[in-house]
């Protein structure tokens, strides 16, 4: 059991990292209308939840709703009510939107992709209809260094998942505020505030190359203490004279 300094910690590390992603990415400002893409899982909550609690301590105001998009004909189950009453205790207003996946899409590739890219596309139309200007995701900086392994080993390109995107013909951009947490920290963070998840296990998980490169982070951030934090910090300390060049390796 944490002790009551260690909870105050954690929760104070939390903040201070949103913070600093905030400032160094320039995230939020005032009047910023933001879609909090919700999936019912623990990383979604505590962005839902941190943001919801900034609002109520910042000089600046913000205006937030949450998205959950339900895919119906797939058997990816989510507690729904659970959501909602999430939702209605932090006075966040809720969209439930309902799309599916054409078989079309099913058979062109596996079914994360165009789980994802539904969703996505659901979560957009909506804030674009709405009027507001950023939708947030739930990534933290794990996510963001198995999309970096991910992309090098089977794209041959040095490229991840930005803190910032603009996107919808630069009317909607992407913000990350979790992007300098890790895994542990946002863990953590949901441990002390009780927020357990509203969804059940994926039943494509086995399928997805991500499980693998996630093992493969979890394995180097054991190697050294501050492994993730260079790893993550090396992808803006390019030094092109120890680089090979452009042309590389021809297949």
């Amino acid at each position: 059991m944490k002790t009551n300094k260690e909870i105050k910690n954690s929760q104070n590390r939390v903040f201070r990292k949103i913070g600093q992603a905030n400032e160094s990415y320039n995230l939020i400002n005032e009047n910023d209308k933001i879609m909090v893409a919700v999936s019912g899982g623990v990383d979604s909550f505590v962005l839902l939840e941190t943001l919801a609690s900034r609002l109520k301590h910042l000089p600046i105001k913000y205006t937030i709703h949450a998205i959950h998009v339900v895919i119906e004909n797939l058997p990816i189950q989510t507690d729904t009510e659970s959501i909602t009453e999430k939702c209605e205790i932090l006075g966040i207003p809720l969209h439930i939107e309902k799309t599916s996946i054409s078989k079309e899409e099913n058979k062109k590739t596996s079914t994360c992709f165009p789980c994802s890219w539904n969703r996505r596309k659901i979560v957009f139309k909506k804030a674009k209809e709405l009027g507001f200007n950023k939708v947030a995701l739930g990534h933290h900086l794990d996510d963001a260094l198995e999309t970096l392994m991910m992309n090098t080993v089977h794209h041959a390109e040095i490229s991840a998942i930005p803190p910032k995107l603009l996107m919808v013909k630069g009317n909607i951009e992407i913000i990350r505020p979790l992007i300098l947490l890790t895994e542990e920290e946002v863990k953590a963070y949901a441990e002390i505030k009780n927020i357990t998840s509203a969804e059940e296990p994926c039943p494509f998980e086995e399928e997805s190359k991500r499980k693998t490169f996630k093992e493969i982070i979890k394995k180097i951030g054991s190697m050294h203490k501050e492994a993730k934090i260079n790893m993550f910090n090396s992808m803006t300390n390019i030094i092109p004279e120890y680089l090979p060049p452009k042309r590389g390796i021809q297949k």
